[in-house]
This record gives C-alpha cells, sequence and structure tokens, in this order.
C-alpha cells in the first residue's frame, strides 16, 4: 500500500483539507470496487479478514466482531465500523481516513503506521493499543482513551474534542494539537502555533519550520532539531534544550530562548548555545612600517569573535606632525556602524604627517570590546615640503609622488625639512648605477649617510637610516655628499620622532 502520510500530515498542518486525497484512494491504489463483507446480527463477519489486504472502503461493518482479525494494510477509508469489537486486531499500515469509529474496542490493538486522519474515534477505546508511526491528524477523539497506548512516533498533529485519556506524557496543546514524548513532527510547517507545556523529549522535530509559535515551558530532552526554524517562536522556560540534537542547519532566528534571552545573545546566535559573555577583540594593523608612499591608507583590522558575532563597529583616526598629539576623527558621537569592519580608510592623508587609527566593536550580545590599541605610520614628506638651498632644480612631473622632484648635480647642495623630533629618517629619491649619496643631519650631528647608487635605475625608492636608540631634536638637513656631476634627485623624505 502506498505511505500517503507524509503529505498528508504536511497538509493537514497547515490545515488544508485531505478530502481531495480520500477520494482519489480507490483509483490509484486499487482499482477494483470495495468488496464489503456480511456482519450478522450477532457481529458475525463473513467472510472473515484472513491476512489478505481487503479493501472496505465505505463499507458499513458497524457492530462488527473483529477481535484479533488481521486487517494489516487494509482500505478502511470512509467504513463505518461504529461499536465494532477490534481487542487485538491488527491494523498495520491500515489506512482509515474518514473512518467512523465511535465507540470502537481497539483495546489492545496493533495500528502501527495506520492512517486515521480525520477518523471519528469519539467514547473509542485504545487502551494499550500499538500506536507506533500512526497518524490521527484531525481525527475526533472526545472522550477517547489512550491511556497506555504506545505512542512513539505517533504524529504530533492537530486533533478535534479532548480525549478522555492519553498515552504516557502525551497531551493536548492550547492549539488543539496532540503531542507528547518519541512524538513525529517531521517536515511540518506551521506558524503561531502553541505547543505550551508539552513534553516533547525524544520527539522528532526535524526539518520543520516553526513560525512564530509558542515552546514556553516544553521538555525538548534529546528532540531532534536538525534543519529545523524557529524563527521568531518563543521558548521561554523550555527544558532539556542542552541535549537535545541540532546543528547548523538550526535556526533560531529572532527566538527567544528556554533562558528567557534573545537567540542572538547566544554564542553562534543558537539557543543549543551558552549565553555570550566575551567581547570581540579588535586588532588594527599599520598598513605600512613604519613608512608609507601613498595619500590614500588602509589599516586592516582583524577580529577575534566566537560568540553571537559582530553587532556594530566604531573606528576612529587621527595624524599629526611626527611627536606632537592630534584630534581623533570622527567625533565620539558619531557612530556605532552596522556590521564589522575589515579596514580603517583615510583619504587623502597629508604629507609629511603620522596618522593612528583604532578600532572597536560590539557583539549581538551586547559585550562592547575595548578600542584596540592604537596603531601608526608615517606617511612620506613630499620633497615641495623641503627648503631648497642653491644648486637645486625643481620639476613638476607626473610618476613621481607629489608629481614634483627636486634634482641636483652639484656636491654640498642642502635640503632641510626644518626642526624635528628624530629617531630614524630616510629620503625617497632616484636610484642609478651613477647617482650620488646624501647625509643626514639633525642639527650639527651627522646620523648617516645614504647611497643612491643601485644597479639598475627605479625611480623612487625609499632608502631609510637604521632606526636610532634614542631620539635627537634639531634642524632636519639633506646633504649632497657625491662628486658634483652625480645625479641626486629627491621626490620625498622620511622621518619619524618615535
Amino acid at each position: 500500500m502506498r505511505r500517503r502520510r507524509s503529505s498528508g500530515a504536511a497538509a493537514l498542518a497547515a490545515c488544508l483539507v485531505l478530502s481531495a486525497l480520500v477520494g482519489t484512494v480507490g483509483a490509484s491504489d486499487v482499482a477494483a470496487a470495495p468488496v464489503c463483507p456480511t456482519v450478522a446480527v450477532d457481529g458475525t463477519v463473513s467472510p472473515f479478514p484472513s491476512g489478505v489486504a481487503v479493501d472496505w472502503s465505505g463499507c458499513d461493518v458497524h457492530g462488527a466482531d473483529l477481535r484479533g482479525a488481521d486487517l494489516s494494510f487494509a482500505l478502511l477509508d470512509g467504513a463505518n465500523l461504529t461499536g465494532a469489537r477490534l481487542q487485538g486486531a491488527s491494523l498495520v499500515g491500515a489506512s482509515l481516513f474518514s473512518a467512523q469509529l465511535t465507540g470502537a474496542q481497539l483495546i489492545d490493538a496493533d495500528l502501527t503506521w495506520a492512517d486515521l486522519p480525520q477518523a471519528v474515534l469519539t467514547n473509542a477505546d485504545l487502551t494499550g493499543a500499538r500506536l507506533v508511526n500512526a497518524s490521527l491528524a484531525l481525527a475526533t477523539v472526545t472522550g477517547a482513551a489512550l491511556a497506555g497506548a504506545d505512542a512513539a512516533g505517533l504524529e504530533g498533529a492537530p486533533i478535534t474534542g479532548t480525549p478522555a485519556s492519553y498515552p504516557t506524557g502525551w497531551t493536548r496543546t492550547p492549539s488543539g494539537w496532540l503531542v507528547g514524548p518519541k512524538a513525529s513532527m517531521h517536515a511540518l510547517s506551521v506558524t503561531a502555533v502553541s505547543f505550551a507545556g508539552a513534553d516533547l523529549t525524544d520527539a522528532d522535530l526535524s526539518a520543520s519550520t516553526f513560525l512564530s509559535s509558542t515552546f514556553t515551558g516544553v521538555n525538548l530532552t534529546r528532540a531532534d532539531l536538525r534543519g529545523t526554524s524557529f524563527a521568531g517562536s518563543v521558548l521561554t522556560g523550555g527544558t532539556g534544550i542542552g541535549t537535545a540534537i541540532g546543528d547548523a542547519t538550526t535556526s533560531w532566528s529572532q527566538a527567544t530562548c528556554p533562558d528567557g534571552k534573545a537567540e542572538v545573545k547566544h554564542d553562534g546566535r543558537s539557543c543549543l548555545r551558552a549565553l555570550d559573555t566575551t567581547a570581540p577583540v579588535v586588532t588594527v594593523h599599520a598598513p605600512g612600517s613604519p613608512f608609507v608612499v601613498a595619500r590614500d591608507l588602509a589599516f586592516p583590522v582583524t577580529t577575534v569573535e566566537s560568540g553571537s558575532g559582530v553587532a556594530t563597529y566604531r573606528s576612529r583616526w587621527t595624524h599629526r606632525t611626527s611627536g606632537t598629539t592630534g584630534i581623533w576623527y570622527p567625533p565620539a558621537d558619531l557612530g556605532p556602524y552596522q556590521g564589522t569592519i575589515g579596514a580603517v580608510i583615510v583619504n587623502g592623508a597629508w604629507s609629511g604627517q603620522r596618522y593612528c587609527a583604532q578600532a572597536q566593536e560590539t557583539d549581538y550580545a551586547g559585550n562592547a570590546g575595548a578600542m584596540s590599541a592604537a596603531v601608526c605610520v608615517e606617511v612620506v614628506g613630499d620633497d615641495r615640503q623641503l627648503t631648497a638651498g642653491a644648486g637645486w632644480r625643481s620639476t613638476i612631473t607626473t610618476g613621481y609622488y607629489g608629481k614634483t622632484i627636486r634634482t641636483t648635480t652639484t656636491k654640498g647642495a642642502a635640503l632641510s625639512a626644518g626642526s624635528r623630533s628624530v629617531r630614524q629618517a630616510g629620503i625617497l629619491a632616484t636610484t642609478c648605477p651613477t647617482c650620488g649619496s646624501v647625509a643626514v643631519y639633525v642639527g650639527a650631528t651627522k646620523i648617516g649617510s645614504i647611497s643612491l647608487v643601485s644597479r639598475t635605475n627605479v625611480r623612487s625608492a625609499l632608502k631609510l637610516l637604521p632606526r636610532r636608540s634614542s631620539t635627537l631634536r634639531g634642524a632636519l638637513r639633506y646633504v649632497v655628499t657625491s662628486p658634483t656631476g652625480r645625479l641626486v634627485r629627491v621626490d620625498g623624505f622620511a622621518v619619524t620622532g618615535v
């Protein structure tokens, strides 16, 4: 017999009518017309079912004595079994869509994999019945006795009416659903349904969508939540969540977790994980060390955040002449900005200035990280910022830093950067096989010499002196020391006082 429970349950969970399915059973499952038995006054059934699947769809067999009968995989859709005696009968895999079972005796009957959607079970006695993997979706169960029934895998679904008793741990929820331990609630799609107070221990909720539904006080011990979405649902006061089975496909978007906290407050934004109490740690990296030849700067940012994820960030930068104090931009009252930060960007940096950057991030749980340590870089100064003595020629040309250069072939020609605090200095200049050299002075102290000789021609090369162990203060000068006739072409200068 074709199993129709999965498609039927999905439709029922969406509150759709199953009449179309019922109407097609005869055509799709069994070609021949139903063959109804004869029921005597004393309930004797002829022929008595003997293990061959029967088709009694729509048959009137009310009051039939079918104790111990083998009705496995029988088609009983729409059949009238009112008051039938079915104690100990096997109805494994039977189809009982819209069957009339009012007052039927189903004590200890085996209904494993049986389909009973929309069946009428008013005052029926299913005490001790085996309902493993069966479906009672939209069945009328008013006054039905379900005590002691084995409901492992019974489909959790809406029912009509209130039973007289339930399988152990099962209940009728405020939204009229029959659910309990080991319930099958796989691949459902429901909205605004209340399961409040239900015991869903070992239940299968996998691949289902519970949109804006209520799970307050629900026991989810060992429940299968793989691929399940609880978007917008409330699980406050729920228990057993720590043992529930979930994975990366379990979705908790905008859900309230059993601890009463929003999903965003938890590690991984998952109700299955602990509250996130650790703030993001941000590290800003310098775009060069310690000098850059650029006017647009990008300070790369890395983040360590293993909890709820980064929600917002702030960043700021400052610039100043090396060794002095500057103002941070943007002001503290701007931001925060949504998302995470990949870099602190500074466009149009001034040459000859020291630029520093910081960043800070806050995660979805509200944990605000500390502002990162300031990381700084020196932007190389342009040759136009140098005061030229005799012998220098200034040229405006593309392809050079700032589109200008200073050129000389005169020994002793000097360029001055004015009074500076100097810990390290250098020069941005052309190098070539016949180029010259310069000496670097701070005041009257020579701190080093720089050769501009190279095996090949390099338009602009940054040549640095070793970093000093202490800072000198005085006029920073570059003096040509090579013989007259040797080319010295200066494109910029480098200096840091820290």
